[in-house]
């Protein structure tokens, strides 16, 4: 990127091997409630302008052009994110020769609709070595594990899989709005429908088969509207498609039942760190800030580690409080037992009384 920018472009990219600058006249940042961000860049050899945008499959298939989208399009991005790919897709508008001052207005609609599907950009979503094993540390430790993701439904499921959330062979019933505005469930392995007396089997502990429930963060806000969430918020291991005012309602419900801890790295997170009773950031960027405890190694094993000093620092004020009272007991009744027989202890029952007593109580109450 140029240090000085050709007049009236935000930015020049120089393109070394070509000898090519390229201008970037206009820019939409990324949002989380469009998932996508773009850029029109101008090229100087034409001078046409090309608009390029990015972002989640399905919010970027609302701006392309049909007739360049196959029919196959959430087909394909669905089975690389049941994969463990985290899908994005990219498209392209040809705006030809147009000058700056004509764009100035432009909304971003108006330069982002009518794109032209150019491909899929696939990123593999790869576990950290610890994270299986920390989970089943945390399970362990009889508390509840769950994601709350920004990424696709099916990759949350696929990472849960593999992170150890749920079993590999665990039935997994995906919630999302349909087209009528009500919440439809699938089977995510099957790709076949659920009925809802099913899924009000699951919610109430009357299946004797292993099976965990997902949903979209479409179904988790219309629950909401109906006020049906708590039922389901247990009941649910992967929360998907998650805006940051989602994380943090997420959240909120889940500290309605109990403890809730909350780990994140990045900025989409700070709010739900924030607000759990226990934020963790796993990394040194925005999260950091706002979060009451940091990690220098990034992983899910401080979330063990947290744990462990938190439960015995808890273990340790108690052991001390039962302590104090004990000990208080002890010495009442030997000096009402002393007065009322009119003895006095000598220096050798204070010694037993400290050195064997004290001990014995310690042990006792740790």
């Amino acid at each position: 990127i140029s240090k000085t920018p050709t007049p009236g472009a935000l930015d020049t990219i120089i393109v070394p091997d070509q000898n090519l600058k390229l201008d970037v006249i206009k820019r939409f940042e990324f949002i989380h409630s469009r998932a996508s961000m773009s850029v029109a860049v101008r090229d100087p050899r034409d001078g046409h302008v090309h608009v390029f945008v990015k972002g989640s499959f399905e919010k970027v298939k609302e701006h392309l052009d049909s007739t360049t989208v196959p029919g196959d399009y959430i087909y394909a991005a669905n089975r690389m994110a049941r994969q463990g790919g985290y899908v994005l897709a990219v498209g392209h508008r040809d705006l030809g020769d147009i000058s700056v001052d004509e764009m100035e207005h432009w909304t971003r609609d108006d330069m982002e609709n009518g794109s032209e599907l150019v491909g899929f950009i696939v990123f593999k979503n790869m576990l950290k070595e610890d994270t299986p094993e920390a989970i089943r540390k945390l399970k362990n430790g009889s508390t509840r594990t769950i994601m709350i993701t920004g990424d696709t439904a099916l990759t949350g499921v696929f990472i849960g899989k593999q992170a150890g959330l749920m079993s590999e062979e665990a039935t997994v019933y995906l919630g999302d709005v349909n087209k009528a505005g009500s919440i439809t469930w699938v089977d995510v392995d099957r790709e076949e429908e659920v009925d809802a007396s099913e899924i009000e089997q699951v919610i109430s502990g009357s299946v004797d088969y292993d099976v965990e429930l997902a949903m979209t963060g479409k179904a988790f806000n219309l629950l909401i509207e109906q006020d049906q969430i708590r039922r389901y918020i247990l009941f649910t291991r992967v929360f998907a498609r998650m805006l940051p005012t989602d994380k943090l309602a997420a959240i909120q419900y889940f500290m309605e039942r109990g403890i809730t801890a909350m780990c994140g790295d990045g900025g989409n997170d700070t709010a739900a760190l924030r607000a759990a009773h226990v934020g963790i950031a796993l990394s040194d960027a925005e999260a950091s800030i706002v979060s009451p405890f940091s990690s220098s190694d990034h992983s899910i094993n401080s979330c063990v580690e947290l744990l462990i000093q938190g439960r015995s620092a808890l273990a340790t004020s108690l052991a001390g409080y039962l302590y104090l009272i004990l000990y208080g007991q002890t010495m009442t009744f030997l000096k009402i037992w002393s007065f009322y027989f009119s003895l006095s202890a000598s220096n050798n029952i204070w010694i037993w009384i400290d050195a064997f007593i004290n001990t014995l109580m310690s042990i006792c109450v740790s």
